[in-house]
């Protein structure tokens, strides 16, 4: 079963016609509970990277993602009926989103991304397997899927922010740089699923921002946590921003002329000025193996702190949560 995980985008995935690699690893394996109830915890860890071979992989990477699986006995005697799997104790909330978006996955939502991703089990297709053989109620939600959803509902809100900023430095939306998640309760077909977004901190100096990301079940609590990092990206870096260039960008908004003066006495064109010096001082060029080396140690930071968390929630709850395959 799938109990999170996380990602990380190195740089930008521009596909273009061109092949990309994955390599597929076990980075850990964990055995937690008492004999005869023991859940395997295996960690994976899979690197995408551009290029028909591998050769130099880490100077290449793209993404670099960690997902882990829950491996567990089958107790059941032959022939008895299955347990139900709702949950024990359900987790809501208690903070508001800034965006949200409902929607309900259908069935046929599930087949199809069960054929994207060659995935074959009967858990997300056959409806009489998961209540009479896996205690669901309903076809099972991917959690791959919640995670696809999770980005792109994030994504979309993004974009939303940047289209409402007034000058060009603010219309081009942040950029995603990692995710972390947990699979906490099921999700199924048919019924009625929130995903929230709402940014918990944003640091100006280093342009990023951290977002609480989580879906709502259909009884409203949590299904599906995380936490994701977005960096601010402007367009245009490579041309001075002059009073000229001031003019281009409230010219676009139809402001004008008298509107665009007064305008260039105010306090938002000099923080975009002194935010623009402050980027291209720290503009400096970079060697490949500096890059390499911020990367590496980026991972070793997500590696470290989804260890902690992982030793937290085995502290909340020695059962471990619900998980989605």
């Amino acid at each position: 079963m799938w109990a999170g995980g996380s990602m990380v985008f190195l740089q930008d995935i521009e596909v273009k016609g061109h092949p990309y690699h994955c390599i597929e690893s076990i980075a850990d394996v964990q055995v937690k509970g008492r004999e005869g109830e023991e859940k395997v915890f295996v960690r994976v860890e899979r690197i995408v990277f551009p290029g028909k071979y591998p050769g130099e992989v880490k100077a290449k990477r793209r993404l670099v993602e960690q997902r882990t699986l829950v491996f567990m006995r089958d107790n059941r005697q032959e022939g008895s009926p299955a347990v139900s799997q709702s949950p024990s104790k359900i987790l809501k909330p208690t903070q508001t989103p800034d965006f949200s978006h409902k929607m309900i996955p259908t069935r046929e939502l599930l087949f199809r991304f069960s054929a994207l991703t060659l995935n074959a089990h009967a858990i997300h297709l056959d409806k009489h397997f998961c209540r009479e053989v896996e205690g669901h109620r309903d076809l099972l939600v991917h959690g791959p899927l919640t995670v696809v959803l999770m980005i792109e509902v994030l994504r979309n809100h993004l974009q939303t922010l940047a289209e409402s900023g007034r000058f060009s430095l603010e219309r081009t939306p942040e950029k995603i740089t990692q995710i972390q998640y947990r699979n906490l309760a099921p999700l199924y077909a048919g019924e009625e699923m929130k995903i929230c977004v709402k940014r918990r901190e944003k640091e100006t100096e280093r342009r990023t921002s951290t977002w609480d990301v989580w879906i709502e079940g259909l009884d409203g609590g949590y299904a599906f946590k995380g936490t994701v990092e977005t960096v601010t990206r402007f367009s245009g870096l490579d041309k001075p921003f002059t009073s000229s260039r001031l003019s281009e960008d409230v010219s676009g908004f139809g402001i004008t002329p008298q509107q665009e003066e007064n305008l260039e006495g105010e306090t938002i064109p000099e923080e975009q000025i002194a935010l623009q010096n402050s980027i291209n001082a720290r503009n400096e060029p970079v060697s490949n193996e500096e890059s390499i080396l911020k990367e590496d140690l980026v991972l070793e930071e997500r590696t470290e702190k989804q260890k902690e968390d992982e030793a937290e929630d085995e502290t909340e709850d020695e059962t471990a949560p619900y998980f989605q395959r």
